[in-house]
């Protein structure tokens, strides 16, 4: 009995140790190339941009930020066409969108309840000449260059390219904290894979692709979640659909689009609920790429590996929970097991370093604890998601530069 008790042990724990150590390993891989090859290439500039198609979707009360996205698009070169859907926005009917006559705003009938459907509606409502499609959420704002990023990944061929999203705001500990996430997902999911060869993972804004393939995976989309009320990560789906048929996504860095962050702690746990949701519900999908990827793709193995990994703080929590039978069990295992979180701690601040955080994002670590409070509540609203879509709303916020952004460079 004990041998069996201890072969489970071992599988667990390194199951756990594993993904505890991936991201550094890959990052380390990373840093190894770098020094080899001189450090990253920068790619060449492209003379013809692309017939953008933008697509902003708002849903109830999300559409109080539209106008400043709508400014800062406005005033980037090659911005291309506009289209805000408005589902069940009370605001747009006071009319202050008439300010944007070259823009269009789009108010479904009836509610569309859900954020594929509010795609769905843009494209049936889209200049036949548009080729490609940029989305973003309402709370967004884009950077000089933005355009110009993007369509030099996607003169390379790539299916969909991510731009650099990075926090508007640091108006609250649980904004600041919500920011030091999105630095550390920006180095270790996004551009240490890419730069490995491998595709990044996608945030749900910012992010371009053609209109074709949109429209492709919508129909996908549709076919596989019929009859389900709500469904969560959709663009978690988009992702493992490029994967799946050969794509690679890019990380542009130059790219960048700044976010609004979560500004209280029950805002965060709504994001936070939805995000594990999220996970466990494409979690088959990506055991497929990685199951696939061990056979034939880097591409599909990276990636699967990095997505496989759950919530960091269910990842560090349950490491630390797991440590006391294991202490009993196997006392070497456990010794494994700290080791491993002593490792992810250190790439964790590694990235950072990498990332060039700023004062406040080191300053914000101490506060901790109480992101990892409001995370652990966030799994008591698990059973909502279901049918739920738990959005996350946001108060106006301050401005200012968190994380190295020239907020005098922001188109605005």
């Amino acid at each position: 009995m004990m041998l069996f008790l201890e072969t489970i042990n071992w599988i667990i724990v390194g199951i756990v140790a594993l993904f505890l150590v991936l991201p550094l390993i890959f990052n380390l891989i990373y840093l190894f190339k770098m020094v080899l090859s001189g450090g990253e290439k920068k790619l060449d500039s492209v003379a013809e941009q692309p017939q953008w198609g933008n697509i902003i979707t708002a849903y109830k009360g999300n559409i109080h930020s539209v106008r400043e996205l709508l400014d800062s698009i406005q005033e980037a070169p090659n911005h291309g066409d506009v289209y805000v859907v408005a589902d069940q926005c009370a605001e747009v009917e006071t009319g202050w969108f008439k300010d944007y006559p070259n823009v269009k705003f789009l108010i479904p009938p009836t509610g569309l309840n859900a954020k594929v459907r509010s795609f769905e509606y843009a494209l049936d409502a889209m200049d036949d000449t548009i080729e490609t499609v940029v989305v973003f959420d309402p709370d967004n704002r884009v950077t000089k260059g933005f355009y110009t990023a993007l369509s030099e990944y996607l003169a390379k061929g790539y299916a969909i390219v991510q731009g650099k999203r990075t926090a508007k705001n640091n108006n609250s500990t649980y904004a600041k904290l919500d920011s030091v996430g999105e630095i550390y997902k920006n180095h270790v999911e996004r551009k240490v894979p890419f730069q490995l060869g491998s595709s990044c993972t996608i945030s749900g804004s910012g992010m371009a692709m053609s209109k074709g393939l949109f429209q492709s995976f919508l129909h996908h989309y549709k076919t596989k979640t019929e009859g389900r009320k709500v469904i969560l990560g959709e663009d978690k789906m988009l992702q493992n659909y490029v994967l799946e048929n050969g794509g690679r996504i890019a990380f542009a860095e130059e790219a960048v689009i700044l976010d609004a962050k979560v500004d209280n702690g029950k805002q965060l746990e709504k994001q936070r609920a939805r995000w594990v949701g999220a996970y466990f519900e494409n979690l088959g999908d990506v055991i497929k790429l990685v199951t696939s990827g061990l056979v034939s793709s880097w591409n599909q193995l990276v990636i699967g590996l990095l997505s496989a990994i759950p919530p960091l703080f269910i990842l560090v929590g349950g490491a630390a929970v797991l440590t006391i039978p294991s202490f009993f069990i196997n006392p070497l295992a456990t010794l494994l097991l700290v080791l491993a979180v002593v490792l992810f701690g250190f790439n964790f601040l590694l990235s950072l370093k990498l990332s060039d955080a700023g004062k406040e994002v080191w300053l914000s670590l101490f506060r901790i604890p109480a992101l990892l409070y409001r995370q652990v509540k966030s799994l008591f609203l698990l059973s909502k998601t279901k049918h739920d879509f738990m959005v996350t709303t946001y108060h106006q916020q301050e401005q200012m530069n968190y994380q190295g952004v020239n907020q005098e460079e922001t188109v605005a």
